[in-house]
């Protein structure tokens, strides 16, 4: 699992590298959201069989022109970041939604929200919480490349914070292809 984790370490610094150097050119290709989320739930959730993760869909299909490992790789940001800063007994609720010409795929965990002073700071490069920093591990990165894969789609990232107690909800919001 350590080598795992090095491995997952170190494909994410050279990303951030060539995304900081504004290299990042997704490959789009018509891709059907709903079930290509509900496989990433079951797949990432297959290693964590104590967590329950609700997905919520608006309908069966819905299409998006997306690079489909670097839209892996925004949304399983999302998943890892619900499951380390939620408690272990809460439930994780993945939604997809379309309005307006966009789908917006939520990931939306319990607990403690991020505090107000450091709301604006969480997608920048390397930065941590100073409250999670001594309790949960890190690099600062993951916001930050996630936000860049969905602006090099044409859409945003954006965090949606709840009062004490409630939800964090991270929303990824992309066009709607108009591909038929």
């Amino acid at each position: 699992s350590e080598v795992f984790r090095l491995s997952r370490l170190t494909s994410r610094l050279l990303r951030t590298a060539r995304f900081d150097r504004e290299e990042l050119k997704p490959r789009l290709k018509p891709l059907d959201i709903v079930p290509f989320v509900d496989r990433l739930v079951q797949r990432y959730m297959s290693q964590f069989h104590e967590r329950q993760v609700a997905v919520i869909s608006c309908c069966t299909s819905l299409e998006v022109l997306a690079d489909r490992q670097l839209l892996d790789l925004a949304l399983t940001q999302l998943l890892d970041n619900a499951l380390k800063y939620s408690p272990p007994a809460s439930t994780i609720t993945v939604s997809v939604q379309a309005a307006e010409g966009f789908m917006t795929a939520s990931v939306q965990n319990e607990g403690n929200p991020i505090a107000r002073d450091e709301e604006h700071r969480i997608f920048e490069r390397f930065y941590r919480g100073v409250r999670v920093r001594p309790l949960v591990s890190g690099t600062g990165l993951g916001l930050y490349v996630a936000r860049k894969i969905a602006a090099a789609h044409g859409g945003s990232l954006d965090l949606i914070n709840g009062e004490p107690g409630k939800a964090v909800v991270f929303c990824l919001k992309l066009p709607i292809s108009n591909h038929e």
